[in-house]
């Protein structure tokens, strides 16, 4: 469950809020969309939500350094996904870099 791709406008912050309500709520089953049924749903929404909490650490720092959102891409996720380009830039990690490298 390691996001690395986005839409244009992806709403970082609000993924992280929805992410720690359900955390809260303990789930004892839980089936993802991409990944089907996850068998222990607490460690791997709290693995999401880690994973998520420091790739934004990380671009923050970029971005305080003055690295652009492609700049940051490149030292975050290596470059673009060809999903980028299948999908005419609908599903981007420079969509998720953007919105990593957003002030909240």
């Amino acid at each position: 469950m390691r996001a690395s791709l986005a839409t244009p406008g992806f709403d970082l912050q609000a993924l992280l809020q929805s992410l720690r309500r359900v955390l809260a709520l303990k789930p004892r089953a839980f089936f993802c969309a991409h990944a089907g049924a996850l068998q222990a749903p607490l460690e791997a929404l709290q693995a999401k939500l880690d994973f998520l909490e420091g790739k934004r650490e990380e671009a923050l720092r970029l971005k305080a350094r003055g690295l652009t959102p492609k700049e940051a891409l490149q030292r975050l996720f290596g470059g673009e996904s060809p999903l980028a380009l299948l999908s005419g830039g609908e599903m981007s990690r420079l969509a998720f870099v953007e919105a990593l490298m957003m002030e909240s």
